[in-house]
């Protein structure tokens, strides 16, 4: 990420948010969404996403399927 996504990024979210994102996503899935999210993208995600929705976001990435809730969990028809 250079430095002038970092800044548009910690402009324009809350410190809460930044928080929440760092803690709850692995270094590998920080570093694939520095890499590929523009410095566009990035200033929009405080318009997208709340603090709740980063959590849930970062929390289903990194949950195995079957740990999911019900409610996300993808239903397959046999």
């Amino acid at each position: 990420m250079t430095a002038a996504q970092l800044a548009i990024l910690k402009r324009l979210m809350t410190a809460a948010q930044l928080a929440i994102l760092k803690h709850l996503m692995t270094a590998a899935q920080l570093a694939t969404l520095k890499r590929l999210m523009t410095a566009a993208q990035l200033a929009t995600l405080k318009h997208l996403m709340t603090a709740q929705q980063l959590a849930l976001t970062a929390q289903t990435a990194k949950a195995p399927v079957n740990k999911l809730s019900p409610r996300y969990q993808v239903q397959t028809k046999s």
